[in-house]
């Protein structure tokens, strides 16, 4: 019938009318055909640039095969049906008829592309001197009126017909029009929709850096966009510095409201954050085009893993919550709380079998070759085979519950973890079992390579462990700071992936021999601890679950943003403690953002993150002598590293308080630690074993050891006596009375004396081979810190000011080393200082952001290092006179003391998580200078000097009065809305790190609207 009516009309054009066949032939029908929805006649004339009258004529013509239907005031044009854009489309039915559909593409697509060109030159035209977004509203005339046809259709479907249409600059183009094409998409309602076609195209053809670029941008802010299109400049300006998205918004004409002052170099790993569980996602599992996800919420989801989009909902069957999902083949295999697994369709969506037989809630499936397994909390595994659906065989020997099962892909093989704290691999053709034991708490997640020769357990004992299936032995163990949750390997067994209480994901190398290479990255974003996590089998992506109901992707094929993801450039909080080995070549440094670092000082570098920590904060650090050895106190356990080898040992736990100071022997083989708990633990470093040193009634403050090794001092802010304990018996050989209010400091002079510096303004010499004070020197002010030479103590006096007591004589030197500025302000003081081992010098650092260098010769200030930007917290001086320096500008400095000049800064982390306490120091600046603000009306905020700043709730715009300071915080784009402030400074670093905040941002305005 087709062929019979299209030659019909063929045949009479050709006789007649030549110029309406070209049209028909090179134009209409390859228009038509191409078409991705009813077009009108005027659409189909400013497609094709033919004369309207013409087109009319000749639709008149093809009305028989496409239709002229009226809707309301609009005809639109479409085929009698489907069948006849396929038989057009396919030349071996419709022979000379065949229509020439990329052609068609190609005249809708630059039709389209002048369409939203001509829109924007009209826009910028009508707005030509304002000069930012806001500026003047007037300007923008949004196309979701309706008014104008072929503009809705090039904003709905032209970048997939350019794209079909390989016009790649066009399109490049086209997708750079922030303020042009997606804030009018995104105002006419079709963004989601086109951002979602994009991100399936570019997913598969990834010729485009433009293309994918900017489906990482929308990725991120297209749920935002939907609601605040006006948006689409500001937020494309705000994306990472680095990404041609920014680039490009940055670089036009019209600016922004705002300057984003928090903002990376580069993509973060997460790709998207899928929302739609009402409660916590247990298991999440992914193939190669789509993600599934099961959820307290009795449900399971499957998402398009390349636009987010939730696909369908399996529900109704499960009465409890779905513990565990598992994928096999077009079958999806779910462990539920009602003691149930069952077996859906993913075509259908239908439940096709349940398997009984558990007698507690099932906890883990999983599936290899034609056989899938459950885990239960009844001690059991059950084995069930797929096609036949029936039960095969129970696997009993766990003598608690079954928290995780895996499988080899063959099916040959099962592996089980449990909570009596072993592994057990099963041979399912044999029934046989090996027991893997090691883990001291509850095993939490196991998972089983492809070829089922690796084993993974992670546990809550803050390890995972990895392990030879064949011979049965412990490859490594490798330590993390939190409690895992779960853990999963790619098919090929060489990375693995951890998700732990503190919200963060863990990628691991499992090829790398030193331990300081196995961490590929830290998956940051999740907002509560991580259930479940997924590695797709080419690598390029992760997907996790967790118990803050939402599933998140990330990206791991982008090796730089995974490396920078495992650490920054630096700490992104105030150091707290800095120590070097004698001969000025290796330094660690311990910081409040929970890290210790390892630095290289000849290079530079930063040779390894030597301990991470998200809630607690690094108090002391040390470094042996040879430069082989560091420890550092974190909370109430002691770190221990190889620096050599980058490896971490066993960690140290017995204190039940804060660490507040550590010491190590010259020789790297025990350590002395003083903490909260009123207690002191010497530790075997080579054994792992401590031993207690009781008698301090309260918090020990500070510790130290002599030279040999033989013996310990310590002393505490609330204690007014120094004990002397003897390292080979650990007992208490002394407590020396003498000062009248808490010991702050303590340090050796020789191997028998040392001094002890204290509140009531004294510095004690003791004698410890006759156990009795020496000398007594008495100061005007409290003594806060003290270091020693063999000849020499310097001290801290009247807080700005360094005194030297010349221990040879026994006598206060004359001289007061004075220069620290602002000495008038009380606020002021010295803060720590360090002596070299001759004598000759010295350093001192303060809270007027500067370090001074002292000759001790000649009582002078040899010179002044000020290049931090914040108080000075710790300076430590080795025997070659470098000096290191740490402060409260996240900065870590070192010094040539011969020359007075910087050798090298090792600056602030600038990733996501350091900017929020770069944001934190910014608050606490405001508040300082305006005071305590209180809200009014909702949303202006009153400061003491009458200055008045209208905060905003929504994301908009935000004006002032007065005089307010540079920085403006603007609230995350999640639900509510709601920004939390505080005075306090940390406040919102600390809610950050908690996951309790999403999106925290901070913006400089330009311009007051």
């Amino acid at each position: 019938v087709f062929q019979h009516v299209l030659g019909i009309l063929t045949d009479a054009l050709e006789a007649e009318r030549m110029d309406l066949l070209r049209l028909m032939e090179q134009k209409v029908l390859p228009i038509l055909v191409a078409a991705r929805e009813p077009l009108t006649a005027k659409q189909i004339a400013a497609m094709s640039q033919a004369d309207a009258c013409k087109v009319d004529h000749l639709l008149l013509l093809l009305a028989n095969l496409f239709p002229i239907h009226q809707e309301g005031s609009a005809a639109y044009v479409q085929p009698y049906h489907k069948t006849v854009l396929d038989w057009l489309s396919d030349p071996e039915l419709s022979h000379k008829h065949a229509v020439n559909k990329e052609l068609g593409h190609a005249l809708i697509g630059l039709a389209c592309y002048e369409s939203i060109l001509g829109a924007a030159k009209a826009t910028q035209a009508a707005g030509e001197s304002r000069q930012t977004v806001a500026a003047d509203a007037a300007a923008r005339k949004l196309v979701s009126s309706g008014s104008c046809a072929m503009l809705l259709y090039a904003l709905r479907h032209g970048p997939v017909h350019m794209h079909s249409a390989r016009q790649m600059e066009c399109l490049d183009e086209i997708l750079l029009q922030f303020d042009e094409f997606w804030a009018e998409c995104f105002a006419a309602g079709f963004g989601l929709e086109v951002a979602r076609e994009l991100m399936a195209i570019f997913s598969v053809h990834k010729s485009s850096v433009v293309g994918r670029d900017v489906c990482r941008w929308l990725r991120l802010v297209g749920s935002y966009l939907a609601n605040y299109p006006q948006a689409a400049l500001q937020l494309a300006c705000d994306a990472p510095r680095l990404s041609i998205v920014s680039r490009h918004a940055n670089a036009l004409p019209i600016k922004p409201q705002a300057l984003l002052l928090t903002k990376r170099d580069t993509w973060a790993p997460l790709l998207s954050t899928l929302h739609g569980h009402s409660k916590a996602v247990n298991s999440v599992t992914a193939s190669s085009t789509f993600i599934l996800s099961g959820s307290e919420d009795k449900t399971i989801k499957v998402w398009d893993i390349a636009t987010g989009e939730c696909k369908a909902t399996l529900a109704g069957h499960h009465v409890d919550w779905v513990t565990s999902i598992a994928i096999a083949n077009d079958l999806v295999i779910s462990g539920s709380d009602d003691t149930s697994v069952r077996l859906w369709s993913i075509a259908t969506g239908d439940c096709v079998a349940r398997f009984e037989g558990h007698t507690h809630w099932v906890t883990s499936v999983a599936t290899g070759g034609k056989l899938c397994v459950s885990g239960s909390a009844d001690t059991t595994v059950r084995v069930f085979d797929l096609e036949a659906k029936e039960h095969l065989q129970t696997l009993k020997g766990h003598t608690d519950m079954v928290t995780s099962v895996a499988m080899s892909a063959d099916g040959a093989l099962c592996a089980s973890g449990s909570r009596d704290n072993t592994v057990r691999i099963w041979d399912l053709a044999t029934g046989g079992c090996q027991v893997l034991e090691g883990h001291s708490d509850r095993v939490e997640g196991v998972a089983i390579s492809g070829s089922g020769k690796v084993c993974v357990s992670a546990s809550a004992d803050k390890t995972f462990r990895v392990w030879d299936v064949e011979t049965k032995q412990l490859l490594f163990t490798q330590e993390e700071e939190s409690m895992l949750k779960c853990i999963c390997i790619s098919p090929c067994g060489t990375v693995c992936a951890t998700g732990s209480r503190d919200t963060n994901i863990r990628l691991w190398d499992l090829t790398a021999k030193e331990a300081r290479k196995r961490c590929k990255g830290v998956l940051e974003g999740n907002r509560s601890a991580v259930y479940s996590v997924a590695i797709s089998s080419d690598l390029s992506y992760c997907v996790s679950g967790s118990e803050d109901k939402t599933v998140r992707i990330w990206d791991l094929s982008d090796a730089q943003a995974l490396a920078a993801s495992t650490r920054g450039d630096g700490h992104c909080d105030l150091i707290t403690s800095v120590s070097m080995s004698q001969d000025g070549t290796a330094c660690v440094s311990g910081s409040a953002d929970g890290s210790a670092r390892h630095w290289e000082l000849a290079t530079g570098a930063c040779m390894g993150i030597l301990q991470r920590s998200y809630t607690s904060c690094v108090s002391s650090v040390a470094v042996s002598a040879d430069g082989k050895t560091s420890v550092c106190g974190l909370m109430d356990t002691v770190r221990v590293c190889d620096l050599d080898a980058q490896e971490h040992r066993p960690t140290l736990r017995g204190h039940t308080s804060m660490v507040t100071s550590i010491a190590i022997s010259a020789d790297g083989t025990m350590c002395v630690s003083g903490s909260k708990d009123q207690s002191i633990r010497l530790w075997n470093l080579k054994a792992g074993t401590s031993s207690d040193l009781e008698g301090h009634a309260c918090c020990v403050d500070s510790v130290a050891i002599n030279s040999c090794g033989t013996i310990c001092i310590s002393g505490g802010s609330c204690d007014e006596v120094v004990r002397v304990w003897d390292l080979k018996t650990c007992k208490l050989k002394a407590a020396l009375k003498g000062h009248h209010s808490g010991v702050n400091c303590v340090s050796f002079s020789s191997n028998s004396t040392c001094i002890s510096g204290s509140e009531d303004g004294k510095l004690l010499m003791w004698d410890l081979a006759k156990m009795r004070c020496v000398t007594e020197l008495a100061t005007s002010t409290r003594v806060t810190s003290l270091a020693c030479s063999d000849s020499l103590c310097v001290f801290s006096s009247g807080m700005h000011n360094l005194r030297v007591w010349d221990l040879t004589t026994n006598k206060l030197k004359p001289e007061v080393l004075e220069g620290h500025r602002n000495i008038s302000d009380p606020r002021n003081l010295i803060t720590c200082v360090s002596i070299s081992r001759d004598g000759l010098f010295c350093a001192s650092g303060s809270t007027d952001k500067s370090i001074r260098l002292w000759d001790l010769t000649t009582m002078k200030c040899t010179a002044i290092l000020d290049q931090h930007e914040h108080r000075i917290t710790s300076v430590s001086l080795s025997a070659t006179r470098i000096c290191v320096s740490g402060g409260l500008d996240e900065t870590l400095r070192v010094w040539d003391t011969a020359s007075a000049s910087q050798l090298a800064c090792f600056p602030k982390d600038r990733s996501e998580g350091a900017q929020q306490a770069a944001l934190a120091e910014d608050l606490g600046a405001y508040q300082g200078s305006y005071g305590s603000c209180r809200q009014q009306d909702g949303q202006a905020w009153s400061s003491p000097d009458k200055a008045v700043v209208y905060w905003v709730w929504g994301g908009t715009s935000s004006s002032a009065a007065g005089q307010p300071p540079a920085i403006y915080l603007l609230p995350p784009s999640q639900a509510g809305h709601d920004l939390l402030l505080s005075s306090r400074y940390g406040t919102l670093s600390y809610f950050e790190r908690m996951g309790k905040l999403e999106g925290l941002r901070c913006y400089k305005l330009l311009a007051r609207t």
